[in-house]
Order: C-alpha cells, then structure tokens, then sequence
C-alpha cells in the first residue's frame, strides 16, 4: 500500500522484537516498516530508530520491547 501524500505523521511505534516501525498517520494511516534480520536490515532499522529519536519528540515515540 502506498503511502498517503498529504497524511501527517502523527505517531511512531517503534518494535524491537519483530524489527517494525509502525508510522500512524494524523487521518488514521498506518504504514509499517519490516526490517529483515540480516545484516542489512539491521542497519537499516538501527538508521531508522535514529532518524526517529533525532527528529521526533519523545511523545510521539513509543517503544516495545
């Protein structure tokens, strides 16, 4: 499913376990991001957790381990 252009991130579900970002839209969009559990997708999962707490505030993070 692609992405709605003008949904506003809201929120940001941030899971360690599974290696998912769920991005919650303002209108109630959900879109997530799996990472695989390869080397590659470890890093790209640690880029996004860093995008995530560099740019976001804490409120609109949460985190589940």
């Amino acid at each position: 499913m692609e992405a709605n252009a003008n949904s506003v991130l809201h929120h940001v579900v941030i899971n360690f376990t599974t290696r998912t970002i769920e991005l919650h839209g303002e209108d109630g969009e959900i879109k997530i991001e799996k990472c695989s559990w390869d080397e590659e997708g470890c890093k790209h999962f640690e880029n996004m957790v860093n995008f995530c707490q560099d740019t976001l505030p804490p409120e609109m993070r949460t985190y589940e381990l």
